[in-house]
C-alpha cells in the first residue's frame, strides 16, 4: 500500500512538468506528412532501370516531445516473371522467365524519434533530426505463378534530416535499410521528398 501510494504521488509531481516540457517542443501534437522516393525495396535485378522505385507517403502525429507515431502507405510498379522453370539444356532460368509488370502496395505503422528537442528548445527551428522505424507488409499483385506474389513482411530502420524552407514545407532525406523482398537480408535504402508539417 504504501508503495503504490509513493507511486501516485511521485507520478502527480512529474506530470505536469512532463506536459509543459512537451508544451515547448515543436513535436508535440504536430502533425507530419511526408511524400518520399526510394529505389529500395527492389524486386528483379535485372532490368533495374526500368522500375519506377517505390513512392510512399506517411502521416505522423507527435505524442511527446521526441516522438512522432503514425502509418504509411507506398505504391511500386516493378518488373516480374513466372517463376524460373528447369531446362537442362538451358541452365539460365532468367533466360526462360516471360516479363512483365506487376503492382506492389506497402502499409504499416512508422516511428520517428526525434534528436533535435534534446539540444535545441526553440519551437521555431527548421531542421528536424531523427531515427525513423517502420514495419508493415507488401502486398505483391500479380498473376498466378509469378516469382513475386502474394504477402511479405517489409520493415526498416533509418537515419534522416529534414529542412523546412518555409515554416510548413521543407525537403528531407533518410538512409537506412529495408528487409529484402521475400528474403532475410537487408538492402540499403536512401529515400528522399518533401515534408508538410502543420
Amino acid at each position: 500500500m504504501k508503495k503504490t501510494v509513493l507511486f501516485l504521488m511521485i507520478v502527480s509531481i512529474l506530470l505536469p512538468s512532463i506536459g509543459t516540457k512537451a508544451q515547448e517542443s515543436n513535436i508535440y501534437h504536430r502533425v507530419n506528412l511526408k511524400l518520399g522516393h526510394s529505389e529500395t525495396p527492389s524486386f528483379l535485378n535485372w532490368e533495374k532501370n526500368y522500375d519506377m522505385g517505390n513512392v510512399r507517403v506517411e502521416g505522423n502525429y507527435g505524442i511527446t516531445s521526441f516522438v512522432e507515431g503514425g502509418v504509411y502507405l507506398g505504391y511500386d510498379k516493378f518488373w516480374n516473371s513466372e517463376k524460373p522453370s528447369i531446362d537442362f539444356d538451358n541452365p539460365d532460368p532468367q533466360f526462360l522467365a516471360t516479363r512483365y509488370q506487376s503492382d506492389a502496395l506497402f502499409y504499416g505503422l512508422n516511428a520517428n524519434f526525434q534528436i533535435m528537442p534534446l539540444f535545441i528548445k526553440d519551437r521555431r527551428v527548421r531542421i528536424d533530426l531523427f531515427f525513423s522505424g517502420k514495419i508493415g507488409a507488401i502486398s505483391m499483385l500479380a498473376l498466378e505463378g509469378s516469382l513475386y506474389k502474394g504477402t511479405a513482411f517489409d520493415y526498416g530502420a533509418y537515419a534522416g534530416i529534414a529542412y523546412f524552407i518555409t515554416k510548413s514545407w521543407g525537403l528531407h532525406i533518410e538512409y537506412g535499410f529495408n528487409k529484402k523482398v521475400k528474403l532475410p537480408e537487408m538492402e540499403p535504402c536512401l529515400r528522399y521528398g518533401l515534408s508538410i508539417k502543420f
